[in-house]
């Protein structure tokens, strides 16, 4: 059998510094290699949250367009199982508008998950009867992930029964024929997951987001805010279609008319499912049911949901798409309920990574300048909430010690300062005003004969500010500029240039005092060489006069050559 590509993949991206993915993630499942998010699986519950927190939209589910697009093509029937938060993520003047475009797809049946939800529902109350321990409910295939990843101790709470979406498989795949090919669209990440490990025959054969939905509609030139109003195939009449919102399945299956309203509990995100099963682990929460929701506010704010739209007018669409179903038919479907498979079992899929030891956690800390409880900021830069989080994450080749923000900021610091201390060159930093904001220690030497330390005071107080102040005024800079200090009895090449983003003139000087004493003394023996020269071509002259005069030759050439022996030693370098 050919593997699925991964649920949830990283595009590459420049992560470096980010970590936004990972300070959203409630069960730390990314880590970072090479500056380069990646998924960690074993942890993963694929709500979805890092997809819309991501900058650079690096993080993406599965994209299943292709097999829908075959399946369209195909000889078999095609059926489109759709979540009810449809309703919130078109925004349609009319739900059975989605039903025109979806048919003119090729779609051979447009039916509703919520279907599915009212056998689910009933299920529940029967549960909840019969059943002496708090009851999880399963419709959120990412609160399935998180028992099973994370607290598999909790399992036998978890409600033993299918979520909607494969239940729905299962009814229309039994009323329309086995071959039929049953495609799931919803706001769901964790429906992908869920569809590759579901057990038993019936099973979805693609899952696509809204946005998947979108882009493929787009594409065919098909819009849903102008197709026509068409009936559901399979429509749902109840409650059920309220599903998507908080309480939606305990309203669907009426406990609330059954319990006491302290006997039932409903949480929405992330954060808040792991209070709740913190508590029930720890024996301190007592509740016949639990309803469990991954995303904040339920489905209707899901990771492929647009959220152009707030909360509460998605909320408010939900609402009034339940409410318009309800008023225009009370028909109940007609499945038997008896013959259907309703059974779940559920995994033990915590992987257990490597726990280090109080020393190795101690030495990851001390190698990132944790040396006390009170280096430990836990300012959650990194992405994890603590530092000693973040130092196991060390250990098990999750994360880098690099991803402490604030100590790689610190080294970089130090490493400024050693640079800018240990440098051969004088190194002034003035502000705008200039006032004197650093003053190294060459600087110190060549300029400070007063001894107190030069920060905050004034430039001029020590050199002439003119450079500086050009630089200033035409922000730009000066590059190997000779300028001499008499009062220091200094020569000095000076390159000073502005960095505006931080305020400040940066100048650097090189002491070149003694190379210009040997300049100068070079220049004076080349003018005594010089001197002495002329002197003896003056005393030569004579001479060869005279003997030129003897043997009757011009003394021209001989004159031209000692001048010119005479130019080549007053030439400077």
């Amino acid at each position: 059998m050919e593997a699925k590509m991964s649920v949830l993949e990283v595009h590459d991206a420049s992560c470096k510094d980010c970590h936004r993915c990972l300070r959203e993630c409630s069960v730390k499942a990314i880590a970072f290699e090479d500056d380069q998010a990646k998924i960690i699986d074993e942890k993963c519950i694929y709500c979805g949250k890092c997809i819309n927190v991501c900058p650079q939209d690096a993080k993406v589910p599965r994209n299943e367009l292709k097999m829908f697009s075959s399946y369209l093509k195909s000889n078999k029937k095609v059926a489109v199982s759709i979540a009810p938060s449809f309703a919130a993520a078109f925004n349609l003047d009319s739900s059975y508008r989605i039903v025109g475009a979806l048919k003119e797809l090729g779609v051979d049946i447009v039916a509703e998950t919520s279907q599915a939800a009212e056998y689910i529902a009933a299920e529940y109350q029967d549960l909840v009867r019969d059943n002496f321990k708090s009851l999880i409910s399963s419709c959120c295939p990412a609160v399935v992930n998180l028992v099973e990843k994370h607290y598999p101790e909790l399992i036998p709470y978890l409600s033993p029964i299918i979520s909607p979406m494969n239940l729905h498989a299962e009814l229309l795949k039994k009323k329309y024929g086995d071959d039929i090919k049953v495609v799931f669209i919803g706001p769901c990440i964790a429906k992908i997951d869920e569809a590759d490990s579901h057990q038993g025959k019936y099973k979805i054969d693609a899952v696509l987001t809204f946005d998947h939905l979108k882009d493929f509609m787009k594409e065919k030139s098909i819009s849903p805010y102008e197709e026509k109003k068409l009936s559901f195939d399979e429509s749902c009449f109840s409650n059920a279609s309220s599903y998507p919102l908080e309480k939606g399945a305990i309203k669907t299956a009426a406990l609330e008319e059954g319990l006491e309203s302290e006997e039932i509990v409903s949480v929405s995100g992330v954060k808040n499912c792991m209070e709740v099963l913190d508590d029930l682990k720890k024996g301190s929460l007592n509740a016949n049911f639990i309803e469990l929701l991954a995303c904040e506010g339920g489905c209707i704010n899901g990771p492929a949901i647009d959220k152009e739209l707030s909360k509460a007018k998605r909320k408010q669409l939900i609402k009034k798409y339940t409410a318009e179903k309800i008023e225009r038919n009370n028909a109940k479907n007609e499945f038997n309920r008896d013959k259907l498979s309703l059974e779940r079992i559920y995994k033990n899929k915590k992987y257990n990574f490597p726990e280090p030891s109080e020393e190795e956690i101690e030495e990851i800390l001390e190698s990132i300048g944790k040396y006390s409880k009170e280096d430990e900021t836990n300012c959650g830069g990194c992405g994890y909430d603590s530092c000693r989080e973040k130092a196991i994450a060390v250990y098990q080749g999750l994360a880098k010690r690099k991803m402490c923000i604030p100590y790689m900021k610190s080294k970089a610091e130090s490493l400024s300062d050693i640079i800018v201390e240990s440098s051969h060159n004088a190194i002034i930093v003035v502000d705008n005003d200039l006032i004197i904001q650093e003053f190294n220690p060459v600087a110190n030497e060549m300029f400070n004969k007063k001894g107190r330390s030069p920060v905050g005071e004034p430039l001029s107080r020590f050199i002439d500010p003119e450079l500086f102040e050009k630089v200033l005024k035409e922000n730009t800079g000066i590059k190997h500029r000779k300028v001499s200090y008499e009062e220091y009895d200094l020569v000095t090449d000076q390159t000073i240039f502005p960095l505006e983003e931080y305020g400040v003139v940066i100048g650097i000087f090189t002491d070149q005092t003694e190379q210009e004493r040997q300049k100068e003394e070079m220049r004076e023996m080349k003018e005594l060489a010089a001197d002495k020269a002329a002197d003896v071509v003056h005393k030569q002259m004579e001479i060869v006069q005279e003997i030129a005069g003897l043997l009757g030759e011009t003394t021209v050439e001989t004159k031209s050559a000692l001048y010119e022996l005479t130019e080549l030693i007053q030439e400077g370098d």
